[in-house]
């Protein structure tokens, strides 16, 4: 979430890669996040990322976790996103099972607040013209 295990420290910039994953998620038909792997699949875990918490430990990233969430993306997308702990090799993996929103949830970027949408492993952003055809024309909650 926070740990950059490549540069092995805290790397800030990944907390919005994962809340532009999430409104994503939402903004679209909902969807799963793993959190403590890599993009080849390799299990590194959380652990470093509690370490770098002031609570270091499950419930203090889970809390960071809901914090960047409401921080991010406002506090009624909170109610979208349910999180689990898987243990395997080892190591915690964080999931993260996402609903499809019932309205727009933007992503805040300073005085800019942004769309995205999940298509298939990646997240696009939609300028306000795209976004607004996509929430319009998507799928009701239950149909997809």
């Amino acid at each position: 979430m926070r740990w950059d295990v490549k540069e092995g420290r805290v790397n800030k910039n990944l907390e919005k890669v994962i809340a532009k994953s999430l409104a994503g998620f939402m903004n679209h038909r909902g969807g799963n996040l793993l959190i403590g792997l890599s993009d080849d699949g390799t299990i590194k875990g959380i652990e470093a990322d509690y370490n770098s918490l002031n609570n270091k430990n499950r419930d203090g990233f889970e809390r960071a976790l809901i914090d960047l969430v409401n921080n991010q993306l406002g506090g009624s997308a909170g109610t979208f996103v349910h999180i689990q702990f898987l243990e395997s090799e080892g190591y915690t993996i964080c999931w993260v099972i996402v609903d499809a929103a019932t309205e727009p949830v933007y992503l805040k970027d300073g005085n800019i607040s942004r769309y995205f949408v999940r298509l298939g492993n990646s997240t696009r952003e939609l300028d306000v013209r795209e976004a607004q055809n996509h929430f319009a024309h998507r799928l009701p909650l239950g149909k997809h």
